[in-house]
Formats: structure tokens, sequence, C-alpha cells
């Protein structure tokens, strides 16, 4: 027995959060009806670890997000309550598949269809699936850390040619299409579990890319994530968990989707394919070695950090001239301003965001953001704070929208112009990355200090 495993238990448990009822799916606008069935089922993974009396759950899911607002504070404190730990001790990733089930039951400006798709009957069987998914979570929690032994984190990194940015620049607009020369995280990075003998129990993926691959059919899909698991139990015959952690990829898609200047729908029985593509460069960096981790610290701590928006349309005048904008979101965007105007509100200034920390070992921390991060952002914050061993992930304990950098929030597009759907009165400052980088710092200051 290695010394260094003596002071670390881990735990792993896989449930199947497949809506068990007709659910409307999420992630896309014009999907207006409920799913007809089920490709591929969607996964939770919950990973429990213990160390010293700290323990903590990293938990995966196939999920487009977990919900936000009251839903996920009244979830997250129920199920933590059972487990018998503070709210914090759960950090839950979502892989942002879009053949996932709604999440939400309110959209900040909804069209009259999304009005028709958020009818009565439809929020209601929303909250009933969170019901079911916090039931599952929480089961899938307490069978972890039954079936908690000793062991180690690895990790393992590699490059990747399975992500493509999709900001492009056509004529004078940013389009959601193929950009080949854009930016995007070409890392693929493997977390690894070891048992006491050295033998691999279960393997995290992360990677930075939209699960669109499939685009808006109407049955429930994993999309890639799944189709990369599939390929990887066949390859090791089922003796090892795979779980997914989606990372910072607000601008990034599947190359294998690309056609041409467009984007195209794969078709379900090209999912394999894909599955295949990640698999092979995930054996490659097995094949190489995954370097162990042997000061096990587990830590988590959660915090809110306000990002402020410019103030570009707190005043009736600056919202009447976007009434004759030949783009009919903004054209809502001010209706919904004027609306609320005339009722004496004001347009929020600011987005509240929730930072999830969790350190594994002294040279690995998870750290979570509820929000679809551009994957520059990722990168700035690695970069900024290299001494905190930062891996930066989205889609964690919720997801607001997007947040770009400065560069991509000047080239303007969907990403950068999301406010106008929350609403918010502008999108976010510039140079909010320093601003969100030095909020990181003090929040993490006094915990990496302990």
């Amino acid at each position: 027995m290695r010394k260094s495993l003596q002071v670390m238990r881990i735990g792993i448990h896989t449930l199947e959060i497949t809506p068990p009822f007709p659910m409307p799916m999420g992630g896309f606008g014009s999907r207006l009806d409920h799913a007809d069935g089920t490709h591929d089922p969607l996964l939770l993974t919950a990973i429990y670890m213990e160390e010293k009396g700290s323990e903590a759950w990293l938990v995966a899911a196939d999920l487009i997000q977990f919900p936000d607002g009251s839903a996920f504070e009244t979830g997250i404190h129920t199920v933590a309550h059972r487990l018998g730990v503070e709210p914090h001790a759960l950090f839950l990733n979502a892989s942002h598949t879009h053949g996932s089930p709604q999440m939400n039951d309110e959209i900040g400006i909804a069209s009259p269809a999304e009005l028709i798709f958020l009818s009565p009957q439809n929020r209601t069987l929303i909250k009933n699936y969170h019901t079911f998914l916090w039931e599952k979570l929480a089961m899938a929690c307490e069978k972890a850390k039954q079936e908690a032994k000793e062991g180690r984190f690895v990790y393992g990194e590699g490059t990747t040619t399975f992500p493509m940015n999709r900001r492009a620049k056509i004529g004078n607009q940013i389009e959601n299409a193929p950009n080949p020369t854009g930016p995007m995280d070409d890392r693929l990075r493997l977390l690894g579990i070891e048992d006491a003998d050295g033998k691999l129990r279960a393997l995290g993926l992360i990677l930075a890319a939209h699960p669109t691959s499939v685009g808006a059919r109407h049955q429930f899909s994993a999309d890639y994530v799944g189709a990369w698991r599939r390929a990887f139990q066949c390859a090791t015959h089922h003796a090892i968990t795979p779980f997914f952690l989606q990372g910072c990829g607000g601008d990034a898609r599947p190359a294998f989707t690309q056609s041409g200047d467009r984007w195209r729908q794969v078709a379900f029985e090209e999912l394999p394919v894909m599955g295949e593509h990640l698999l092979r460069e995930t054996m490659e960096i097995l094949n190489r070695g995954c370097t162990p981790f042997v000061a096990p610290k587990i830590q988590s701590a959660v915090t809110h950090v306000h990002l402020a928006c410019q103030e570009l349309f707190s005043q009736p005048d600056s919202c009447r001239e976007l009434l004759q904008s030949d783009k009919p979101q903004q054209q809502e965007f001010a209706r919904e301003c004027l609306r609320r105007f005339d009722k004496g509100e004001k347009l929020p200034h600011h987005v509240s965001l929730t930072l999830s920390y969790l350190q594994i070992d002294k040279k690995l921390s998870l750290l979570g953001m509820s929000c679809e991060p551009l994957c520059a952002m990722g990168r700035h914050i690695e970069k900024a704070i290299p001494h905190a061993n930062l891996i930066v992930l989205g889609y964690t304990n919720g997801c607001f929208g997007y947040l770009p950098d400065t560069q991509e929030l000047l080239r303007g597009g969907y990403e950068s112009e999301f406010y106008q759907f929350l609403p918010l009165s502008g999108p976010f400052l510039p140079e909010s990355e320093e601003i969100l980088i030095s909020e990181i710092k003090a929040f993490l200051a006094p915990i990496l200090e302990r």
C-alpha cells in the first residue's frame, strides 16, 4: 500500500437521468414540442472524495445545464441536507448537451412561440423533472459514498482536433459559422481515478465544445459525449467508468459538423465516428501515461460575484432607436425595455455569477462558473493564477448565459449580445476578464492559504 493513498477515499456511482415522462427539450428555440423518444440514455455520475474528514462530490451530468435561481437553491440545499454537508460540497457540471430536457421554466424575453412552449403544463413538467433529478442526484451521491475506497487521482493531457471555433466574420457580422482559424481550446485533458493497486477505476474527459452535433432533433441524447462513453467502455470491456466535464467552449462546436462555410446536422448514425475520434485521442494520452497526484487535499467553496454591464439602454430614448432595427431580437429587446420603463422599472446592470471551487490535490483544483465561458476567458483565468493549479469549467451549478472576454465582446455577435435575451442594460464592461480575475483571486486567496 502506498503511503499517499492512505488518506484519500473515492467512490463513483452512475445513474440514468433520462426523463421518465414526455418533456419539452432545451437548447434550440425552434424546437417547441416534446421529445418523442430517446436515442441514448442521459447519465449522471457522482464522484465522492474524502480526505482527513473533508468530503466533497464532483457530479457530471448529461444536461444542458442545472436549474437556475430559486429552483437550484432549493434543490441543492435539499440534497446537501440529506447528505449532511454544506451546499458548497457539491460541484455540479453539466455537459451542455442540446439533447437534454428543458431545465428552466422562465425565459428572459420570450417570443410568442416560447410563451406557448412554456405553457402551465410544460412548466409543471419541468418542475416535476427537477424533483426527479434532485432525487437521482442524491441517490448517486449516497451510493458513491457507500462505495468509497482508497485511491488517488491521476491526470493526463494531450491535444485534440475535435473542436472548431464557431464565431466567423461574414460580411460585417459575426455569425455562428465555421471559423477554422479562430480561437479554441485544443487541449484534451483526462482526470482519472485509480484504486489502491494503481488500477484505473474511472476516467473523466475534459473538453471544450458544444454538444450540438445532431441539431434540433426530438430525441433525448448525450450527443458526442455519449458516443465517446460507449466507445471507451467497449474498448475497455466496461471495466472503467467514463464521465465527462465540459470546459470553456461557449464559442466552439465539433469540427466534424463543418460543411463548407456552414454547419450541418449530423445523423445519429454518425455519432459513433465522433466517439471513435475522441477515443483515439484519449487512448494516445493513456498510452503515454498519466501523472498521479500524491498530495490530496479536499477543499470546497462557493461565492457569487457581480459582473457589471454597460448602461447603454438605461433610458427610453436609447431603446426606441432599436425599434427600427432589421434584427427581430433587437426589436423584441427594445419593446421589453420600454414596457419595463413604462412600469417604472429599471433594467439590471449586472449579472450574478456563481464561482464554485473544488480542490482535489495540492496540485489540482477545479473552478466552475455558472455561465458559458468562451475559450479565451478560461485561458485568461488559468494563466493569471498559475499557483492555484486550476482547471476552469463552465456550466457549473447553473448557467445564466455567455461570458466573452474583451476581444470577443468587441467583435460582437450572438454571444456578446446575449444581454438582449435576459434583458440587461447592455453588454458586459470591457476588460471583464481582468475584473473577474481580480474577484477570483480575492475569493481563492484565503482558501489557498489554509
